[in-house]
Parts: C-alpha cells; sequence; structure tokens
C-alpha cells in the first residue's frame, strides 16, 4: 500500500513538472539549432530530453552500483 501511494505521487510530481521541463529544455535547443519549424523544434528537444535521461540513469545506475 504505501509503494503504492509513493508511486502515485512521484507520477503526479513528473507530470506536473512535464511540460516545465520540456518548455526549458524547447528555448535551449532553440537558442542552440536556431530551428524555426515547430515540429523539427520538438521532435529535437524530446530527443534531447531523452538523451540527458538516459545519461543521468546510466550514471545513477554506475553511482548505485558502489553501494
Amino acid at each position: 500500500m504505501q509503494l503504492s501511494i509513493t508511486i502515485t505521487l512521484a507520477f503526479t510530481i513528473a507530470f506536473t513538472w512535464r511540460q516545465t521541463i520540456f518548455d526549458g529544455a524547447e528555448k535551449l535547443v532553440k537558442i542552440m539549432t536556431n530551428v524555426q519549424n515547430e515540429v523539427s523544434l520538438s521532435v529535437l528537444t524530446s530527443t534531447f530530453i531523452t538523451l540527458i535521461s538516459i545519461i543521468l540513469i546510466y550514471l545513477t545506475a554506475r553511482w548505485l552500483k558502489n553501494y
């Protein structure tokens, strides 16, 4: 029961911050690439967020492997 409450709260937090993170990353990608097409910008932003997430998952897994 406690795990399901924790998962629900974590999902709620992630869902709340999703748009904020996407908007911030989109601005960064737009500055770095100067892309004006909205569809291309959205795809590049999603790719950027995915790559950053994979790197964070990899680094976290390596760090936790030591414990």
